[in-house]
């Protein structure tokens, strides 16, 4: 006797809470689609330089423009976080303090110039 043969297709199973990883480009909710922490990120993606900006509403919080590694410490508080050409971030045990070292002027510039040149 032949048997019916047939596949299984399991649902896609969506994370029980916000995400403690960021992948990609985007503008991502705090406490619903990403947990609030200090995340890091190992720079830009390519040549360009990686922005990113912390809000709460419309209200800019705190962002930056770099070619550095970085880290970024989203609070409770905050309502988005937007990340734009940065490696993927990953939250990290550490407090904020833990940041990179101050970026000097020419770090800036050049990382302004290559965001500009972009668009």
């Amino acid at each position: 006797m032949c048997g019916a043969v047939g596949i299984a297709h399991a649902d896609p199973t969506l994370p029980d809470g916000p995400r403690t990883t960021i992948d990609g480009d985007g503008t991502y909710a705090v406490g619903t689609e990403i947990a609030p922490g200090t995340y890091t990120s190992a720079g830009p993606v390519g040549e360009s330089a990686c922005y990113w900006k912390r809000l709460n509403g419309r209200t800019v919080v705190d962002d930056a423009l770099s070619k550095k590694s970085q880290v970024v410490q989203i609070d409770s508080g905050d309502t988005a976080f937007k990340t734009d050409r940065c490696q993927p971030w990953q939250i990290v045990n550490c407090p904020a303090s833990c940041s990179p070292a101050d970026e000097t002027p020419h770090d800036v510039i050049g990382g302004l110039r290559s965001f500009l040149a972009s668009y």
